[in-house]
């Protein structure tokens, strides 16, 4: 992969334009940015204009330095697809927003506390995502979720699988139910808390859990794009 991203940079310097590295050496707009982003916390000095086309590179940067709490889908879809989301993501790290990273690893006991503190802080949204919803044990944090109701926000479970029997019990909640094929356990509140981990948040922990908390607009903006948690 090294060799790969010495040979973008190499294109770049020598002036050449992102489409034409995009057609003329056929990579995808996914594995350029990537590789992009691996130069650059290699330590390599990147310049975040060479991924936007000239149209539209001063207003993008301007929007990515004054809405940061847009996704990366969302400033994709302001230009109308001129620059993918991938693009759009590279650009924001290498600008400097993925610094200053906040991020906490707990285990299936210290995670608690923390966690329902930032469900009932939550302002606007929690989207939580879950393997499977059974049982009671989902109603563990239904006071933030109640909170957030009334004042008006929005609470999601995307799922793969929920029991028949408590569906009508969580829309009673008025909490969006959203089917989804996905292994992935996360919370994400307000787009700037990001839960992940080993366990399924909405059952008890099984035996040694692996949990991270991490605050960061770019990376809730990320998972929110890759998994397609919109409601």
């Amino acid at each position: 992969m090294a060799q790969r991203y010495e040979q973008i940079l190499r294109l770049f310097r020598e002036g050449q334009k992102l489409e034409t590295i995009l057609s003329g050496w056929r990579f995808s707009e996914q594995e350029l940015a990537e590789m992009v982003i691996q130069a650059y916390r290699s330590g390599e000095k990147i310049n975040p204009d060479w991924l936007a086309p000239l149209s539209i590179r001063d207003t993008l940067k301007e929007v990515i330095q004054s809405q940061p709490n847009l996704t990366n889908v969302q400033m994709s879809s302001l230009f109308k697809g001129k620059i993918s989301p991938k693009l759009v993501h590279a650009m924001r790290v290498i600008m400097g927003e993925g610094r200053g990273l906040q991020t906490t690893v707990f285990n299936e006991e210290t995670f608690k506390t923390k966690l329902h503190d930032d469900l009932m802080g939550a302002e606007e949204e929690i989207l939580l995502v879950a393997p499977s919803i059974k049982s009671n044990h989902w109603r563990g944090h239904l006071e933030a979720f109640q909170r957030l109701v009334r004042n008006e926000g929005v609470v999601a479970f995307f799922y793969r699988r929920v029991s028949n029997l408590i569906q009508d019990e969580i829309k009673d909640q008025q909490i969006v139910l959203i089917e989804q094929h996905s292994n992935a356990n996360l919370i994400v509140i307000d787009k700037k808390i990001l839960w992940e981990g080993s366990m399924n948040f909405l059952l008890p922990p099984e035996a040694a859990e692996h949990i991270r908390r991490t605050v960061s607009r770019l990376e809730c903006g990320e998972i929110l794009d890759l998994h397609d948690l919109y409601v």
